[in-house]
């Protein structure tokens, strides 16, 4: 019996490129809206000023929400689909968005640090759970913030 093999890897990450998932992005959540979770921790550690790696921005809603709540903010928005990034570019022109996968060398500058790195919704799509909170603590300040979750059911095939 023939072997098939499958590239895994590129299949979850290629899904992040389909249209259904830009239409399921095509909002940006209000802050009441956004998870529970995430409001929760934010809420608490949030000031005005921070700076946000966001892992996994998709459009930016987490920019928009915070700098509402907030005011201006350092924020990089960071996500491997590239028409999510796009779409994102042109609610915020003037944002940082960033097209890769942070675990690629180079993709965020060596060195840079922010006050909070946050990877909402992604750590159960990312077979490399380890090195990504790796590189999270690598970018977060002394005395700053990652924060994450895991969500536990299946959001696509």
């Amino acid at each position: 019996m023939p072997i098939v093999q499958i590239n895994f890897f590129m299949s979850i990450y290629s899904y992040w490129e389909t249209n259904s998932v830009l239409g399921k992005y095509s909002n940006i959540q209000s802050w009441d809206n956004r998870f529970c979770s995430e409001i929760y921790f934010l809420e608490k550690i949030m000031e005005p000023g921070f700076s946000v790696l966001d892992v996994g921005c998709a459009l930016g809603g987490l920019y928009h929400v915070l700098k509402e709540r907030y005011g201006e903010l350092g924020y990089c928005g960071l996500d491997i689909a590239k028409n999510l990034i796009e779409e994102a570019r042109k609610l915020a022109p003037n944002t940082e968005f960033v097209l890769g996968n942070i675990l690629e060398k180079g993709i965020v500058e060596s060195g840079r640090k922010f006050d909070i790195v946050t990877a909402t919704g992604v750590f159960q799509h990312e077979p490399k759970s380890k090195e990504l909170l790796s590189v999270m603590l690598d970018h977060t300040k002394d005395g700053g913030y990652v924060l994450f979750d895991i969500k536990l059911f299946h959001t696509h095939e």
